[in-house]
């Protein structure tokens, strides 16, 4: 498995399940990009929700109606000026995650790195920071 994404690529070394074997980490986004608590990103499905249209009364239901969005939708209908990060469940994103979370390459900070066997970090001139 090859995740692409930065963010997602480097929150897979905080897993204390094996979900990769390589990570492909193309641009960056210094420190990561900040994680947000539970309740806004409840809070954010909720305005995500309403500006789609979307009545579920349960995640499960809210899942088929967000696969069937289209795209354009996604684009026009849900406000730019959301803030999106990734969230602080208690189970991957423990703790706050910073740069100083990877200077020591502690394994107890990133029990991903037991599991993964590399990791190739690619930069560009557009990248952030």
């Amino acid at each position: 498995m090859v995740l692409h994404h930065a963010v997602s690529a480097a929150y897979v070394l905080l897993s204390k399940q094996p979900l990769a074997k390589r990570i492909l980490s193309l641009g960056g986004l210094p420190p990561f990009m900040g994680q947000i608590p539970e309740a806004f990103a409840d809070s954010n499905a909720l305005k995500v929700q309403a500006a789609l249209g979307i009545e579920a009364n349960s995640s499960s239901s809210i899942v088929p109606s967000l696969v069937n969005v289209p795209a354009e939708d996604l684009l026009q209908k849900v406000p730019p000026t959301m803030q999106w990060a990734p969230v602080l469940d208690g189970e991957i994103m423990r703790d706050p995650v910073s740069l100083g979370t990877l200077s020591p390459w502690d394994k107890n900070a990133l029990p991903g790195t037991q599991f993964v066997d590399a990791i190739m970090v690619a930069s560009s001139k557009l990248d952030v920071g």
